[in-house]
């Protein structure tokens, strides 16, 4: 399994291992941090859009995941975003 690291998220870090068919978006939710949606996590809004940090080389990406740099980060669609086995990502809002 994969580790998905969630950091800036109010005053706690979380990191939570995150299974072969879970989205970086369901992992998100399962452990009680908020990221938000309007499709459900279809990839069709990009509200879920996030900064990875670190990892990308680790992504697996859906078919809607087209990451893009802002300001010398890259952002992209969480719902579309899952993590190689042994990988490990780190992800900020």
């Amino acid at each position: 399994m994969g580790i998905v690291h969630f950091i800036g998220r109010e005053s706690d870090d979380i990191s939570t291992e995150i299974g072969p068919d879970e989205t970086v978006l369901q992992t998100a939710w399962r452990v009680g941090v908020e990221i938000p949606t309007k499709c459900g996590g279809q990839g069709y809004c990009a509200w879920c859009t996030q900064t990875i940090r670190s990892g990308i080389n680790h992504v697996i990406g859906g078919s809607k995941y087209k990451p893009y740099e802002q300001g010398g980060k890259i952002c992209a669609k969480t719902c579309q975003m899952k993590v190689g086995v042994d990988g490990e990502i780190t992800i900020e809002p």
